[in-house]
């Protein structure tokens, strides 16, 4: 669980997660409010650190009231932008095995389970893949892949 710094009078803006004992009208919404107190109003009883352990929300943004302001203190950000997404999937739909991803500041290099490179491809210059660390692996989980293969 990531720790977040949660402080009342955030602003929180969070996902219900979609998990069998939830309504069905809150599976999947998006909900904007301000932190009042150590509990947030998804239902009123759990402190937001429970919610979190218990994976019923997602955090997506935190922002904070400054003197110029709101400003934001953590932004979820995709891994990659469609363009990317699309590219590693006409990849990996040749390839068997394939089980986690490591970029490299021009190349990918795609591994199975026991870490044996399947293929290294090198990527076109206008496919940044900016917001993923490089020489760190990412399953294809992590990257929102793995449905799709």
């Amino acid at each position: 669980m990531k720790d977040f710094d949660i402080q009342v009078g955030d602003r929180v803006t969070y996902e219900i997660l979609d998990k069998p004992d939830r309504l069905r009208f809150d599976r999947g919404r998006i909900i904007n409010e301000i932190i009042t107190n150590d509990y947030i109003g998804l239902s009123g009883t759990y402190k937001i650190k429970e919610h979190l352990r218990n994976k019923d929300i997602e955090i997506l943004k935190i922002e904070r009231i400054g003197e110029k302001g709101w400003y934001t203190v953590y932004e979820k950000k995709e891994l990659l932008t469609d363009e990317e997404r699309e590219f590693l999937k006409n990849i990996i739909k040749y390839y068997d095995g394939i089980s986690r991803i490591e970029a490299t500041l021009s190349s990918i290099s795609f591994e199975n389970d026991n870490f044996h490179i399947i293929c290294i491809i090198d990527y076109p210059k206008k496919l940044k893949f900016e917001n993923i660390k490089k020489n760190e692996y990412y399953t294809l989980k992590e990257l929102g892949l793995e449905e799709e293969v």
